[in-house]
């Protein structure tokens, strides 16, 4: 009798039981994902009549294979805590739970595109697969990625966030950029209103356009669902950074019970300020600290030079993820 079993996981169950795993994310919650509007499947690991791991990963349209897919920043492998274990045995379980289902996917899948979550640390198995073989397509290509991670518990009973050591930690042209901003007066307001969505979305078609790249009408409809729902489940807020008439700058923010998580960004083209986009975040890090009690914001994904740099000159320490990858045919 084979000592683990994947069996797909009751809907009813799934958050209940996988939010307990240091892996667990807002994009591995069932009113995420439900968002989203893709395929996805999320399965249990059970060792004997006890669940010991989770697996959610989005499905291709064919759902013959899963894919990663760019609004589902962090899925795959979870591990539940067991207290009772000695590390030894937690990391010798782990690495025998990563191990079968890397098997029972290549069994089932023909493609097998994971994007794993900071915490998942032991890539040794995606790496050994099929180690000996010559054809490529046997084995997994792992892409290696960062993020970072900011501290705003500070701010959450500062009186004066500008003299924060959050504050201080920051680059000196972010915190030129805020002290420009509140002599100016210019506020940033928290809604949840569908018309910033819109709003929003048409700067964020500027500024892809500006890259010399085109969104799609279909992402565009994604992404405007996934805002509208996540607001609608009070799991994310939209951030307006302007004057009374004018807006200069929309985040949106969402949030688990572990951290919140940058979602998405973009300013008024017509609006040339240097200052917009600082402040909308720091403005951000902010209320999520006093208002919604977090105490980390995941900056997700500083993998470019420009927006890298943006994102890591508010503080933060860079965090590794990996992306896993492997195509049969």
């Amino acid at each position: 009798m084979p000592k683990y079993k994947l069996v797909e996981a009751d809907r009813e169950k799934w958050n209940q039981i996988m939010s307990e795993s240091p892996q667990f994310t807002i994009f591995t919650d069932i009113r995420y994902l439900d968002a989203v509007g893709r395929k996805y499947k999320n399965y249990f690991v059970f060792k004997g009549d006890q669940i010991r791991a989770g697996v959610s990963v989005i499905l291709t349209e064919d759902e013959s294979g899963c894919e990663i897919d760019d609004l589902v920043i962090y899925n795959g492998i979870m591990f539940l805590p067991v207290s009772d274990k000695k590390t030894v045995r937690k990391r010798f379980e782990e690495f025998e739970i990563t191990e079968f289902v890397i098997e029972e996917f290549d069994k089932r899948f023909n493609k097998i595109e994971m994007s794993l979550n900071p915490f998942f640390e032991d890539l040794r198995l995606f790496l050994w697969h099929n180690y000996h073989s010559l054809d490529q397509r046997d084995k997994f290509m792992v892409n290696l990625k960062y993020t970072s991670f900011l501290d705003i518990s500070e701010l959450k009973d500062a009186q004066y966030p500008e003299k924060t050591n959050r504050f201080k930690e920051m680059e000196a042209i972010r915190q030129r950029n805020i002290k420009e901003a509140r002599e100016k007066r210019v506020i940033t307001k928290v809604s949840k209103q569908p018309d910033y969505i819109f709003i929003f979305l048409d700067f964020y078609k500027d500024l892809i356009a500006k890259q010399g790249k085109v969104v799609s009408d279909s992402k565009l409809n994604r992404m405007n669902n996934l805002i509208l729902q996540l607001c609608h489940k009070d799991l994310a807020d939209i951030f307006i950074t302007g004057e009374e008439k004018e807006i200069y700058y929309i985040t949106i923010f969402c949030w688990d019970k572990y951290r919140s998580y940058y979602l998405f960004g973009a300013g008024n083209p017509m609006i040339n300020l240097r200052f917009k986009g600082t402040l909308c975040f720091w403005d951000a890090f902010i209320y999520l600290a006093k208002q919604r009690n977090i105490k980390i914001v995941d900056m997700e994904g500083v993998n470019s030079p420009q927006r890298g740099w943006f994102k890591l000159s508010f503080g933060g320490n860079l965090k590794k993820y990996f992306q896993v990858k492997k195509n049969k045919t």
